[in-house]
């Protein structure tokens, strides 16, 4: 990932239509949006459009996004956050099924590295707290399954 100031970096991602403010990076196909990330790296904010121009679909790009986050952690920014402007609501339903997903289970796989870290030995209280403050994670995402046998440890 290259090295850049993302805290203002935003991406629009449509092959007709313009963002109404003019604070927007633009790329208008599946190969724009990946060779903006791939120079970019993954910005902090992502308004995507599903379909591109033909058979192009952002799917590819959200699919690439995932695939980079899993083989280089960090690639999508902690506080990443989306939106669709799509007129397709079931290519919509997919982008943001597949990134919410994606990014809850990150946010669960970080408990789990959390349980087994130093920190794993502190009250439950304060484990959810630190893991909250420190890994992104919120108590709303933990399922209870998630650390119920941890209350067994401590």
């Amino acid at each position: 990932m290259t090295n850049y100031d993302q805290k203002f970096k935003r991406l629009y991602i449509d092959d007709i239509r313009n963002p109404k403010s003019p604070n927007w990076d633009i790329v208008r196909s599946s190969v724009e949006a990946i060779q903006y990330l791939e120079n970019n790296g993954c910005p902090e904010y992502i308004s995507f459009d599903h379909d591109l121009n033909g058979d192009d679909t952002a799917m590819v790009i959200v699919k690439y996004m995932v695939n980079q986050d899993l083989d280089n952690p960090g690639f999508i920014p902690e506080g990443f956050e989306f939106n669709t402007h799509s007129a397709n609501p079931v290519g919509s339903a997919n982008i943001t099924g597949y990134l919410n997903s994606y990014l809850k289970q990150r946010s669960k796989m970080s408990f789990k590295e959390y349980e087994n870290s130093e920190m794993g030995e502190k009250s439950l209280e304060n484990a959810i707290d630190a893991v909250s403050e420190n890994r992104g994670v919120y108590i709303d995402d933990l399922m209870w399954e998630d650390y119920k046998d941890y209350l067994t440890l401590v």
